[in-house]
């Protein structure tokens, strides 16, 4: 059985039969000696653009049959993406609800400003979604195929949807950042007067270093987006350092539970030793801060051996 993309029998020997023609025609037609090697070269350039007719005959059948295999990718994958669309500006929908009656409550002294500063984060987060998924429905509907989503993917028609998708991210932990940083000022409020534990202004801070190093992650990626497509570095680094930025924010992250962690050991054992407390949850606060060590002992392995290969790689070109 042929491919699909190569010319059939019949085709082929049509083709040489027009070829065999239009040679015969042409012998025929030069009968001085002085145009023989003209003659020669002409029926030469004659028969290469006949060939490159039929070429881009067939060039253009096999491009018809691309387009035909593109129509039928599509078919399926678009209702699929619009159906996603779809249900991301339903979500948006209900949460944006939610907001207005927190927003409600919040003027009524029915809801604390920690519970409608989540319900703003909630409205960011299901904008992002939406914007993303009529992103990835513009990109199936000129492809034919899933969203492309590595850093080292190339560009789509001119246009970088990868790039794209990572500043939609990026508007998530960004809104997020301003609402705890509200968040801690509302906090530090609350210990001043004795209606919160000063644990509660660490536990704040640990946020914002979580969201700063999400934030942190997402612009040292579209970096490296920037240079692959500038050729700077090739696919095989971009995963490396792609794995190197996330290791990167995970410490981070842990560091910050870390230290969160001991602070919360140091309360516990303090209020044991006090009577106010029960030894086990001085315990629990210990295997916590034991779990989150281990981790992020395994995080600090992984991006050492993440960077000894960056090295190898750089050293190897």
């Amino acid at each position: 059985m042929l491919n699909q993309h190569e010319p059939d029998n019949e085709f082929v020997k049509r083709l040489e039969w027009r070829i065999d023609r239009e040679l015969r025609l042409r012998n025929r037609s030069f009968q001085a000696t002085g145009w023989f090697l003209r003659s020669r070269v002409r029926a030469g350039l004659g028969l290469v653009g006949l060939m490159a007719l039929s070429m881009g005959i067939g060039a253009a059948v096999v491009a018809g049959a691309y387009q035909a295999q593109n129509k039928e990718r599509r078919a399926p994958l678009i209702p699929e993406y619009q159906q996603r669309a779809e249900l991301a500006r339903q979500h948006l929908a209900s949460i944006t609800e939610q907001l207005k009656r927190k927003e409600r409550d919040f003027s009524l002294s029915v809801a604390t400003q920690e519970e409608m500063l989540d319900a703003q984060v909630n409205v960011a987060e299901a904008q992002a979604q939406l914007r993303l998924a009529e992103l990835h429905l513009e990109e199936v509907r000129i492809t034919g195929h899933d969203p492309l989503r590595n850093l080292s993917s190339p560009l789509v028609s001119g246009r970088d949807f990868v790039g794209e998708g990572l500043r939609i991210e990026m508007s998530v932990p960004q809104v997020a950042l301003e609402f705890e940083q509200l968040r801690l000022r509302d906090t530090k409020k609350r210990v001043e007067v004795g209606t919160a534990s000063p644990i509660v202004i660490a536990v704040s801070r640990s946020r914002i270093v979580e969201v700063e190093a999400a934030i942190e992650s997402f612009r040292k990626k579209m970096e490296i987006r920037q240079s692959f497509l500038d050729r700077r570095i090739d696919g095989p680094e971009v995963e490396l350092r792609v794995l190197e930025v996330e290791a990167e924010q995970r410490q981070k992250t842990l560091i910050s539970k870390v230290e969160l962690a001991r602070e919360e050991l140091e309360g516990a054992r303090k209020r044991v030793q006090a009577g106010i407390a029960q030894r086990v949850h001085m315990d629990e606060a210990e295997l916590r801060l034991q779990k989150l060590e281990t981790d992020l002992a395994k995080v600090e392995l992984d991006l050492e051996r993440i960077r000894r290969q960056l090295e190898q790689l750089r050293i190897g070109r």
